[in-house]
């Protein structure tokens, strides 16, 4: 998609080139005054910093995680290398002799160009600058690149829609070469050296009209395409003899667009071959209207570099924001499944919940109406009807704290009742209830109580009528709990009721949660028998 920006950069790009590399007005400094000629221009040197400490900022975070975590510790030292260098050539005396000395301007133009561009691409500069933004201002780059407006941007270029916007550039740029060749050869005249309007002159408008054309590929194969109109620069080069092979549209094919086009497009292996194929064609087409290089032609060579680093920048940059995007999402799609399990395990406690606190009060109330159906007709079943609706009136005391709960959250046991509450409710039903032992209030939180209230509940179930043991035993670092029934009488056995073996489960997991552990299994006399050791509250002090 960012190659639409080709011809404006290159426009750009053409209009930077050196007319004259010796159009220097400034007098040579005196030797004298070498060593104090720094350049302090502001808008340099707040660049110099800024860059600087964007880029160690975010090595820093990423590097918090991990040496090399982002970013490799080779990357991070080509890019410092590089930005010596460019603060070297813009800061150092070598900028003010510049102005003067021919070779001190070509030399400043090399380590920009040749030295320090390749370091600080090398180092990957868009991962780290990112990085040093605040954590929102990262998502919301990611989440920026996955708006309706971009995905609409995005849905609506698609490869061939890009194909063909590419084509129609290039068309546009072919009618240029078109244009301008045929223009200078009329303008050249047949006295000249040129090509005229003959046969070579229109043979030649082709062939630049096709190495402009080859552009039209570089998204499906960048490579070819490249080498392509590289070739097609070469004959063409051959067939006009330019005067100067560095002006012109066709020119800007092998110093520009071209290496632009391969660094962005392809990996750093085949984007360095393309760029050494579009300098190579870049030094022929010198070649072809004279014998040799100067160090004038060497330095507008460096062009090439410099729009290949441009693709690699921008290369860099949307790898790192399409990184950045892939991690917003990763993270967005990692809280969504926190989320969702904690939905999932707020689900599981409240049936738990629902499971100890009503399925305790419910297994009383079938209880009593089995037994008041049985003595219906005598007066004991007003004692059982009386006992149904304590019962019911429980049940809705045990649902408030779990409404409660559901609303605001509230400390799960801050309404339970207490353990003497529990034996009380179970005599009711007919469950006769031995206490060995006690606890005091303070030592009664929600786990204790509710491994008491499942076990009552399922003698009351499983084994109506039998007597039910309860013992609590403490010590410095543990309370523990046990419950056991007997064996249930024939006839009382017909009462039992089948269970799912969801309150084992759920005790299971509030002693295990606590750090304690359950035991809970048949006695050999054949009753049941449950043992929960609980870790004691620890107060700090």
């Amino acid at each position: 998609m960012h190659r639409h920006l080709i011809p404006l950069l290159s426009a750009g790009a053409v209009a930077l080139v050196p007319k004259s590399a010796l159009a220097h007005p400034a007098s040579p400094l005196a030797r004298s005054d070498l060593w104090s000629a720094w350049s302090w221009e502001p808008a340099v040197v707040v660049l110099l910093v800024a860059s600087g400490a964007l880029y160690i900022a975010g090595v820093g975070r990423l590097w918090s995680k991990g040496v090399g975590t982002g970013i490799r510790v080779w990357e991070a030292s080509a890019f410092g290398a590089g930005w010596l260098a460019a603060a070297l050539a813009l800061v150092s005396p070598l900028h003010a002799l510049s102005g003067s000395l021919f070779s001190a301007h070509m030399a400043q133009h090399e380590v920009l160009i040749a030295l320090s561009a390749p370091l600080l691409v090398l180092g990957r500069p868009v991962i780290p600058f990112l990085w040093a933004m605040p954590p929102h201002w990262r998502s919301g780059i990611g989440r920026a690149t996955r708006t309706s407006v971009m995905s609409a941007v995005w849905s609506v270029l698609t490869p061939a829609r890009v194909d063909l916007a590419l084509a129609v550039l290039a068309g546009a740029y072919a009618l240029l070469v078109v244009a301008s060749t045929i223009g200078s050869a009329t303008a050249a005249g047949p006295s000249t050296g040129a090509a005229s309007t003959s046969a070579v002159g229109y043979a030649a408008a082709a062939v630049g009209a096709m190495a402009a054309l080859a552009a039209a590929g570089v998204r499906r194969r960048p490579f070819t395409a490249t080498m392509v109109a590289m070739a097609l620069v070469v004959g063409y080069a051959a067939l006009i003899r330019p005067a100067d092979a560095f002006e012109g549209w066709v020119a800007a094919l092998d110093l520009i667009v071209f290496p632009f086009l391969v660094g962005a497009a392809l990996g750093l292996g085949a984007a360095a071959a393309g760029l050494a194929a579009c300098v190579i064609t870049a030094g022929l087409t010198v070649l072809a209207s004279r014998a040799s290089l100067s160090l004038a032609d060497l330095a507008t060579l460096g062009i090439s570099a410099g729009a290949w680093m441009a693709g690699r920048v921008l290369r860099g940059g949307a790898r790192a924001l399409d990184a950045e995007a892939r991690l917003s999402a990763a993270e967005l799609a990692t809280q969504q499944a926190v989320l969702l399990a904690a939905l999932h395990a707020d689900r599981a406690d409240v049936a738990r919940d629902l499971h100890d606190a009503v399925g305790h009060v419910m297994t009383g109330i079938v209880l009593q109406a089995s037994a008041a159906i049985r003595v219906w007709d005598t007066p004991r079943a007003d004692a059982h009807i009386v006992d149904l609706r304590h019962s019911l009136a429980e049940a809705l005391d045990e649902l408030r704290p779990l409404l409660g709960r559901l609303a605001v959250d509230p400390d799960p046991s801050a309404e339970i009742g207490g353990i003497d509450a529990l034996i009380q409710r179970a005599r009711r039903t007919g469950l006769p209830v031995v206490v060995h032992g006690s606890l005091p209030p303070s030592e009664v939180d929600a786990v204790v109580y509710r491994v008491v209230q499942e076990s009552l509940t399922n003698a009351a179930r499983h084994a109506p009528g039998t007597a039910v043991t309860l013992r609590f035993a403490t010590d410095e670092e543990s309370i523990v709990v046990e419950v056991a029934n007997a064996v249930p009488s024939a006839v009382l056995a017909g009462l039992a009721q089948a269970g799912s073996g969801q309150g084992l489960r759920g005790m299971a997991e509030r002693v295990s949660a606590r750090g304690g552990d359950l035991h809970a299994a048949p006695t050999a006399e054949g009753g049941f028998v449950v043992r929960a050791r609980v870790p004691r509250a620890r107060v700090v002090a």
